[in-house]
C-alpha cells in the first residue's frame, strides 16, 4: 500500500489495501493503513471506527488519544492517556501529554502539574519533548491554580529557553 501510494498511484493502493483488509482484516498495519486513507478523505467516522478497532493493537493508545483529542472528547483523550502511562510509568511523552492536556482543558490541574514536573524532573529528556513547552504548559496550570507569581516564573523559564515561544510571551 505504502510503497505505490509512494510512487504516487493511488487506484492500485486502495485496492492492495482491499486486498489486505479481506485477508487480515485485524492487522494492526492494515488498519493502520485503512486509518491513514480514512483520515486522508477526512472520513471522520470511518476513522473512528477504525480507531476502535486499533484497540488491540500495540501502540495505539497514543494514536487514539490524540484522536479523541482532535474530536474534542476530552475524558475519552485523558483515559487513553492515563492507559498509555499505566501501561508503561516510563513513557515520557504520555506523562507529558497527561500534563499538556491539563492545562489545555484545565481539568485535573494538581495531577497535571505533578505530571509537568516529573518531566522538568527527567534527565534526559526524550528528543520528541521540549523542557521550553512543558515550562509553558506548567505556567498555564500555575495560573489556572492561581498560583500567579509561580505562573509567571515558569512563563519566564519558557522563554528564556526557547524564545520564540510565542504563546509563552502573551
Amino acid at each position: 500500500f505504502s510503497v505505490l501510494l509512494g510512487h504516487g498511484n493511488e487506484h492500485l493502493a486502495e485496492q492492495a489495501l482491499q486486498r489486505a483488509a479481506k485477508l487480515s482484516p485485524d492487522s494492526c498495519k492494515v488498519l493502520m493503513a485503512e486509518r491513514s486513507l480514512a483520515r486522508e478523505r477526512a472520513d471522520v467516522r470511518r476513522e473512528d471506527e477504525i480507531a476502535t478497532r486499533l484497540a488491540a493493537c500495540s501502540g495505539s493508545l497514543s494514536l487514539r488519544a490524540r484522536l479523541a483529542e482532535t474530536r474534542g472528547r476530552w475524558d475519552e483523550a485523558r483515559a487513553y492517556w492515563d492507559a498509555a502511562v499505566a501501561a508503561d510509568a516510563t513513557d515520557l511523552v504520555a506523562v507529558y501529554q497527561q500534563g499538556r492536556l491539563s492545562a489545555v482543558t484545565g481539568s485535573e490541574l494538581d495531577a497535571g502539574e505533578q505530571a509537568l514536573r516529573r518531566i522538568l524532573a527527567a534527565d534526559p529528556l526524550p528528543e520528541s519533548l521540549s523542557r521550553a513547552a512543558t515550562h509553558w504548559r506548567l505556567g498555564q496550570i500555575l495560573d489556572k491554580l492561581g498560583r500567579r507569581e509561580d505562573a509567571v516564573a515558569a512563563l519566564a523559564e519558557a522563554v528564556r529557553l526557547d524564545p520564540r515561544l510565542e504563546d509563552a510571551k502573551k
